[in-house]
């Protein structure tokens, strides 16, 4: 939502405008929103974003990496394809901000859940520190001995 889709209107917009065939209609109509906003309201939000960016600088005095979900919960497929907007952004929940503040993350597998579904965690560190990042994501993922990708419980996944 927001004034950021402009950029995504600016990057892509032609595209859309001549190949709209192409565009996965979702996604067309979410840069159709951004034409509503203004210069002005995308400047609000780069305020914005500063601000929040500097509150966020005294926070990471506090921790060097944050361990959260990496989605809020699972939703099944008829239930993206009725609301795509909508659930797509509480799925971001978790990971929106980290674009925004130019914070590394990185999504690891971390097991099942007791009906069988996945689950993962999500780690994000101060932006420019993807090293030891990544050393701590490998050092998770490698407790959680639930391996790459694994489908263990095939019937769970087949329910979405």
């Amino acid at each position: 939502e927001g004034p950021w889709l402009a950029e995504r209107l600016v990057s892509i917009g032609g595209f859309v405008e001549t190949h709209p065939e192409d565009v996965n209609g979702t996604v067309r109509d979410l840069l159709e929103g951004a034409r509503r906003h203004s210069a002005a309201d995308a400047f609000a939000a780069m305020h914005r974003l500063k601000e929040l960016s500097r509150i966020t600088e005294a926070q990471w005095a506090r921790a060097d990496i944050l361990l959260l979900p990496t989605v809020p919960t699972i939703y099944r497929l008829d239930e993206m394809l009725a609301e795509p907007i909508r659930l797509n952004a509480r799925l971001g929940y978790y990971t929106q901000f980290v674009n925004f503040l130019g914070a590394p993350a990185i999504s690891v597998p971390c097991g099942f859940r007791a009906d069988g579904l996945p689950f993962g965690a999500m780690l994000v560190a101060r932006p420019f520190q993807d090293g030891a990042l990544a050393a701590v994501a490998a050092a998770l993922h490698a407790a959680s001995e639930c391996g790459a990708g694994s489908t263990r419980d095939k019937a769970a996944l087949a329910a979405l």
